[in-house]
């Protein structure tokens, strides 16, 4: 593991030569110092201290600067975010994720230059990598590094380094939940958008087109395995058709063609497909056709720690479909949520017509 800290005493330029300007040049004794509104002020007055130099935005990145003064300094010299300062071949995104900038930063930095983020620098290390390495760096920013280049989790630096390795290895203090999301795998971070062209099934499920849907999964079986993204958030096929009630056939062949998908999380306070047709009021029959084979999930919690069970109390679920929870899950009935909150909680404080027959049910 390595940290770049670029020397306070200079720069460097194009030519990789060093230039001891930090005391003669304002405007980056500013951005050394970290006094952001003085730099602003002076970029805004004196713009033509940074025409001549690429390095003033990586020095900005290293004081940890904040968007507003990485905006201007891109926008007085767009070419910075392609060059690599000359130590560690870094690029204005490697710094960033190596020093823990905000995701704000770093989105900002990748959109303005995208193929940064499957750039390696010293040592073969990716972003990605240095995002891991970095404690200091969110998860968000750690995720977002994920979606723009899902190839990267399997990539090695040169000591033979995963980022999960570091992650791993390096103590994280978010190790248990970036375990989770990079076990997700590259087919779910390399989700398709929703109104992407190239693989309509979910908008068509969306759409609540049926009919439509069941032939394009005839036609491309593959389908129900390929995520998409929808307001920044991945689902697979069988978790927008228990979101939209798309009825038993189609839930079947979706079941049928990727049966695995029923033991999947989608990004939605990660549920599964059975915690979303329990939330939108799926009735016995689908509920049962998702427990069949797949009792466990029954006893998977969210990220509020609600089960379906829960969740079906909560939103009206029929007495058969809270047998069938209960029959998948007995000690469901006594399991707590993140507030300390039963499904006998969520059942009396229901207002649906049977939810007298869920209490006696879960009384019993």
């Amino acid at each position: 593991m390595f940290r770049f800290f670029p020397k306070v005493s200079g720069i460097q330029d194009e030519s990789g030569k060093t230039e001891r300007m930090a005391t003669t040049n304002k405007l980056l004794n500013h951005l050394m110092e970290g006094n952001w509104e003085l730099a602003l002020d002076r970029l805004s007055r004196k713009p033509g201290d940074i025409q001549e130099r690429f390095l003033f935005l990586h020095a900005a990145l290293q004081r940890k600067a904040p968007l507003k003064v990485v905006q201007v300094l891109h926008e007085a010299r767009p070419e910075a975010v392609y060059h690599q300062e000359q130590t560690h071949s870094m690029m204005a995104l490697h710094v960033a994720c190596e020093r823990g900038l905000p995701l704000e930063v770093v989105r900002y930095l990748h959109e303005k230059h995208p193929d940064a983020a499957k750039h390696p620098c010293s040592g073969d290390m990716l972003p990605l990598h240095l995002a891991s390495v970095s404690h200091a760096c969110r998860i968000p920013v750690l995720t977002y590094l994920l979606a723009a280049y899902p190839q990267a989790m399997e990539v090695k630096d040169s000591k033979g380094m995963t980022p999960l390795d570091y992650i791993e290895h390096g103590a994280h203090p978010h190790s248990q939940i970036l375990f989770r999301e990079f076990e997700r795998g590259q087919a779910f971070w390399a989700a398709k958008d929703l109104y992407d062209p190239s693989g309509p099934l979910c908008l068509l499920i969306c759409e609540r087109k049926w009919d439509e849907a069941l032939e394009r999964l005839l036609k491309y079986p593959e389908e129900a395995t390929i995520w998409a993204v929808y307001m920044e958030k991945r689902l697979l096929p069988i978790h927008f058709a228990c979101k939209y009630k798309a009825p038993l056939n189609v839930v079947s062949e979706l079941a049928e063609l990727h049966p695995y998908s029923l033991s999947l999380t989608c990004q939605e306070d990660d549920m599964t497909a059975l915690h979303l047709a329990c939330q939108h009021g799926a009735p016995h029959k689908i509920v049962k056709l998702l427990l069949e084979g797949h009792d466990e999930v029954a006893s998977h919690r969210d990220d509020f720690g609600l089960l379906p069970l829960h969740i079906a109390c909560a939103n009206g679920g029929s007495v058969p479909v809270i047998q069938a929870l209960l029959k998948a899950y007995p000690d469901g009935v006594s399991t707590v949520d993140s507030k300390g909150y039963t499904p006998w909680v969520y059942a009396e404080a229901s207002s649906h017509p049977h939810s007298k027959h869920v209490l006696n049910l879960l009384t019993k």
